[in-house]
């Protein structure tokens, strides 16, 4: 499944990936949480087949952990503070 998973992210189509000004407009739009995130995850899923956003925890003192945007322009950190049931 791994292999699925790479194989299928270098050769998606680069074009149909949303740019960060893209990412960074919706968030800011619709609220800056992963129900906003996830629209965009949605749109991924039905061009590519896969979620290929990573959700990465992290333990320092300043953020929770990170989500990793695949965008037209390379990768989109998107830290996170907290974590709510919403």
């Amino acid at each position: 499944m791994k292999e699925d998973y790479i194989s299928t992210f270098k050769t998606m189509d680069k074009s149909k990936l949303v740019s960060r000004a893209e990412v960074l407009q919706h968030l800011s739009a619709n609220g800056a949480h992963y129900p906003s995130l996830a629209q965009i995850i949605n749109q991924y899923e039905e061009h590519f087949g896969i979620d290929p956003v990573w959700h990465y925890p992290l333990s320092d003192d300043r953020n929770n952990g990170a989500f990793i945007v695949p965008v037209q322009e390379g990768y989109l950190w998107l830290p996170y503070n907290e974590v709510d049931s919403e």
